[in-house]
This record gives structure tokens, C-alpha cells and sequence, in this order.
């Protein structure tokens, strides 16, 4: 939910500060999408709607694909999910042996193949999107 309010807070700003198209209309202009005159506020309301899911989207994918592809460390002595800094792997094989000679683990991984970091996720995500609403835009705008 929290994915889908933002994504309207971008797509109601960029709603607002956007001029959107020409308001000189030519002869060789149409109205609305096409170009010409400026949207009228239908356009800019299904441009805020259109966003704003597009970008609802993009965080569930991201949500999934993170689920699936980063790990999930667990500190065994807290029994928290470890982050590294900066969204970076965390260590799991041989941390604990390194740092205190113990060669009991002291993390685990919970749950996710661990083949990406968090920022991998977070490019592979924004990748698919933007790839995605290209495609989506050329299928459904008129040539």
C-alpha cells in the first residue's frame, strides 16, 4: 500500500508541475496525447492514474523479485535480519570462524536464492519498468 501512495505523491507532483504538451496548437497539431493544446484535466487525471499503478507495480515487482533472488541473513545470536551496508551481501560462510574462532555459524540464510543484492534488485526492477512502460505506451498510443 505503501508502494502505491507514493507512487501517487510522485505521479499527483509530476501531474501538477508538468506543462504536458504545446499550448500553441498549429494545423499540423492534434489535441490531447498527440500533442497541440494542452491536456485537459481527463488526460491528466488518467496520467495520474496510469502512474500512479505503474509505479504500485514497480514495487511489488521489486518486492517479489527480492524475495526470490536476495537472501535473507539471520543473525543467529539475535535472531534478526542482517543487512550489510549500503544494500551489499551479507558474509554468512566462515564470518563467524574469521571473527571469533567459533566454527559454529553465526548467521543463516532465511529464505531467497541469494544470487542478487539489494541494489541488483532495485536495478533489475527499475530495468523491467521502464522496459515494460516503453513497450506498454508504443502498444497502446496510436502511431
Amino acid at each position: 500500500m505503501a508502494g502505491f501512495l507514493g507512487a501517487f505523491m510522485i505521479a499527483l507532483t509530476s501531474t501538477i508541475l508538468l506543462p504536458f504538451c504545446a499550448y500553441k496548437p498549429s494545423s499540423m497539431t492534434a489535441e490531447g496525447f498527440q500533442g497541440g493544446i494542452g491536456w485537459r484535466w481527463q488526460e491528466k487525471a488518467l496520467w495520474t492514474i496510469a502512474l500512479t499503478l505503474w509505479g504500485g507495480l514497480g514495487s511489488l515487482l521489486d518486492s517479489a523479485l527480492g524475495g526470490w533472488f536476495q537472501a535473507s541473513v539471520v543473525d543467529n545470536r539475535t535472531g534478526k535480519v542482517v543487512e550489510g551496508s549500503g544494500g551489499k551481501k551479507v558474509l554468512v560462510t566462515g564470518s563467524s570462524v574469521r571473527a571469533t574462532g567459533d566454527p559454529k555459524a553465526s548467521r543463516h540464510i532465511e529464505s531467497g536464492l541469494g544470487l542478487l543484492d539489494n541494489n541488483a534488485v532495485n536495478v533489475l526492477m527499475a530495468a523491467l519498468m521502464s522496459v515494460g512502460g516503453m513497450c506498454l505506451a508504443s502498444f497502446l498510443w496510436e502511431k
